[in-house]
């Protein structure tokens, strides 16, 4: 009897650092394709090569990031306004049924993406401390 019981004492010790193993595993993975995915997302919207800038180098940096942060982020808008504008139509017939759905459609679309783009490049400039974390319409 004593024997079975520290077999499943040592079973539960196994299986709790295996479980803690997968969570360091999966964490480490998660933080590495985070890294990559925001690096590219910066690289491509901001144009910076080099990520490890120092605090004299972001704040130097920083009025042209808010201010492609603000270009996207009315482009997300416009896009959404049209998405809009399409979904309250009142001139539909039965002759432009299919335009009007396949133009919504299309606004959607547009409207989504531009609100993900703004969303990955906030993300990746908030990640990358190139704006203040407290930016208000990147929260």
């Amino acid at each position: 009897m004593t024997r079975s019981r520290e077999d499943g004492f040592i079973n539960v010790w196994n299986i709790l650092g295996i479980v803690v193993i997968a969570v360091i595993v999966v964490g480490i993975s998660l933080w590495v394709i985070f890294e990559g995915h925001y690096a590219r997302v910066a690289k491509e919207n901001f144009n910076i090569k080099h990520l490890t800038l120092s605090e004299q180098e972001r704040v130097m940096i920083r009025p042209m990031v808010e201010n492609v942060l603000e270009r996207l982020r009315e482009e997300a808008n416009i896009a959404k306004e049209e998405e809009d504008r399409l979904s309250k139509r009142k001139d539909i017939t039965r002759y432009n049924v299919e335009q009007a759905i396949i133009d919504l459609r299309s606004a959607r679309k547009r409207a989504y993406e531009a609100h993900d783009k703004l969303t990955n490049t906030c993300n990746a400039a908030i990640y990358f401390y190139l704006v203040e974390r407290n930016l208000e319409w990147c929260k």
